[in-house]
């Protein structure tokens, strides 16, 4: 911006505490205190290969929206299971 108005906008930026910053987020937005509730949640009724943890899944300091989140999962989980198959695969019993 020219004439110093960037300048004039960045020195109206103020810092606030966390927990007022989370207050404003959108409803779809999952801070890390929410995430363990949310990968829960979206685990509902999703198979998941016998053993595998989904402890790390709900560990996490990013602030990512449920989407972001639900991708994750999914990803997680469905190498997961590919890996079980590649393992069965690669066992000649």
């Amino acid at each position: 911006m020219a004439d110093g108005k960037f300048e004039a906008v960045a020195a109206s930026f103020h810092q606030v505490e966390p927990l007022v910053w989370e207050a404003v987020l959108p409803d779809n937005i999952v801070v890390p205190a929410q995430r363990p509730a949310v990968v829960e949640e979206l685990l509902t009724g999703l198979p998941v290969p016998e053993g595998f943890s989904i402890e790390f899944l709900g560990q996490g300091s990013l602030v990512q929206s449920r989407g972001q989140v639900a991708s994750d999962l999914v990803r997680f989980v469905a190498c997961a299971w590919l890996r079980r198959r590649a393992v069965r695969r690669a066992d000649p019993m």
